[in-house]
């Protein structure tokens, strides 16, 4: 998982900015676990979070151009370039770590194609009309007696392109992709970090998240 973008914008929707952004009831947002990367670290936070009053967003505005939005077939090819950038990403980053298979765009495409469609998934994309700039992907999950976590809500992937980033994609997709699976029923949400991400650890950070968990691999 990674995220290229840590700076917020001037336009940036002001509940992604508040420093008191939490949930309510109670819950554990827990950043960085998942299982698939090198290094995880948990972070967690409680709070007050209103997004299950109001339902899933549907648009949020980024900027005057940028809005994020719930994925749709038509999104599906770009959506799917971008998770192959990706799983590339990681596997140049640490190839005895992150395995690579052939045509990655058409395996991403045939999976998100079902995903979008189902309920428990939560597939979100940030652009300017069809233009897509970055994409999350999150998941309800049930309990997981192998890492000790009970029902929760998984940030699989959330991915801006490297033209895009700087202009608060990753935070606005971050906090949307929270939104939405807080709504969807999750109690806490989990996702994970390569260990020389900085950048998303920042983010995640700055939201009010701390680390609880590291994977280590030899």
């Amino acid at each position: 998982m990674t995220i290229g973008v840590h700076r917020t914008v001037a336009n940036c929707p002001r509940h992604l900015s508040r420093p008191e952004f939490a949930l309510t009831p109670p819950v554990r947002l827990c950043v960085g676990l998942g299982g698939r990367f090198f290094s995880r670290a948990i972070f967690v936070r409680r709070g007050a979070h209103r997004a299950a009053e109001a339902g899933v967003l549907y648009t949020r505005r980024v900027s005057d151009e940028v809005q994020v939005r719930p994925a749709s077939a038509d999104d599906v090819p770009q959506v799917a370039a971008l998770a192959a950038a990706l799983v590339r990403m990681h596997h140049e980053t640490d190839p005895d770590r992150f395995l690579i298979v052939d045509d990655l765009e058409a395996g991403y495409g045939r999976f998100l194609s079902g995903e979008i469609r189902r309920t428990g998934a939560v597939v979100l994309v940030a652009g300017r009309g069809p233009h897509v700039s970055g994409y999350a992907y999150g998941t309800l999950d049930g309990r997981d007696w192998k890492v000790l976590l009970d029902v929760h809500g998984t940030i699989q992937d959330i991915f801006v392109a490297e033209a895009e980033r700087g202009r608060g994609i990753g935070r606005a997709l971050l906090g949307e992709t929270i939104a939405a699976l807080t709504t969807l029923g999750a109690p806490r949400l989990v996702l994970s970090t390569m260990a020389g991400n900085v950048a998303a650890q920042r983010l995640f950070r700055a939201a009010g998240f701390r680390p609880t968990l590291l994977e280590m691999t030899r």
